[in-house]
């Protein structure tokens, strides 16, 4: 049985270009419990102070979506996809870019709910340039997706 976040973490985890590109691991909720657990020591070789490129997936919100009757019948769930390295943005760029071309007005399949299936996953917007205390000052950048789920059981 696939969940959506396990169905958007497998899309992520099985490009092998992706993989090569984020040598610190691509991380999720299950993975680290939560943002909480993302540490520096995530993504860092073993005995060394730098942060490896890397990325995490955040489940955030999910609405209503639609107009009237329709709205019983779906909704849109938001996710972020942190990326980081350790200085500068080049790797974390072409990881961002990457992630939209992989996930962008794309269908994942799921089974779990059964009563639900993918319309479409679709790119929300970017954070740029930005620097992480949590991650020892590291570079990050956080890019927005919104996932359209439809139910089936109304």
């Amino acid at each position: 049985m696939t969940t959506i976040r396990q169905a958007v973490l497998a899309v992520l985890t099985g490009d092998a270009t992706l993989a090569a590109l984020a040598t610190g691991g691509i991380h999720d909720d299950d993975s680290l419990d939560n943002r909480n657990g993302l540490t520096p020591a995530a993504l860092q070789a073993t005995g060394s102070p730098l942060i490896r490129p890397g990325i995490y997936i955040g489940w955030t919100t999910s609405d209503p979506f639609g107009t009237n009757d329709a709205t019983l019948h779906a909704e849109r769930a938001f996710f972020e996809v942190y990326f980081y390295q350790h200085e500068g943005y080049d790797v974390i760029t072409t990881m961002r870019d990457r992630v939209k071309r992989l996930l962008h007005q794309q269908r994942v399949s799921f089974d779990t709910p059964t009563n639900q299936y993918n319309h479409a996953i679709l790119w929300a917007g970017d954070v740029l340039n930005m620097k992480d205390d949590e991650m020892a000052g590291a570079s990050m950048e956080r890019t927005r997706f919104e996932v359209h789920i439809r139910r089936l059981d109304y």
